[in-house]
């Protein structure tokens, strides 16, 4: 998602080449959590509880996380990151110029927004947040930035569904 607002020009990570994206956005997390940490944000361990809620990251410190930039080299293809849920997603897009806003109810034929999927059930380790599991930045009605490419909206929720199992719907929308 960092990447697809830096691309679309919401978010501003400077002028770095596409290659050096992935290596970016995660020194942006980090930056981010340990401004959340100095500041002793609750945010920071909603972002520690939302993360703990997803099957291979029951175990994430968020603390052991920011330790691991200044001791462990980390690669962009074995780096866990952190998981946001929607009030920290808000936070981040303020603390970097996005002006976001969230918008009520969905509405999928509208481009420049941010998507949080997700099962929409209350049920489970993430019912806390209603099953949301995963944020896209949506440049045009029904087009997603993930991976850095181009994939329709509809492909992501079927690549859900045969990966985890999971049927995600349109759980909530941020404007930009």
């Amino acid at each position: 998602m960092i990447a697809a607002l830096h691309k679309k020009g919401v978010v501003s990570l400077g002028d770095v080449p596409e290659a050096y994206l992935p290596d970016l956005e995660l020194n942006v997390v980090f930056d981010y959590l340990e401004t959340l940490q100095k500041e002793n944000s609750p945010l920071l361990w909603e972002i520690q509880d939302f993360t703990q809620a997803f099957e291979h990251t029951k175990s994430f410190s968020v603390i052991d996380f920011l330790q691991r930039r200044y001791t462990v080299e980390i690669k962009a293809s074995d780096a866990i990151g952190a998981a946001m849920p929607i009030r920290a997603v808000m936070d981040f897009l303020k603390r970097h110029g996005a002006n976001p806003y969230q918008i009520s109810p969905v509405d999928e034929h509208k481009g420049n927004t941010i998507i949080g999927l997700g099962t929409g059930q209350n049920t489970g380790p993430r019912a806390k947040w209603n099953g949301l599991a995963h944020w896209v930045y949506m440049y045009y009605p029904g087009s997603i930035y993930q991976n850095g490419a181009m994939i329709s909206l509809a492909d992501v929720k079927k690549q859900a569904q045969d990966m985890a199992g999971e049927t995600w719907i349109t759980m909530c929308q941020i404007g930009i």
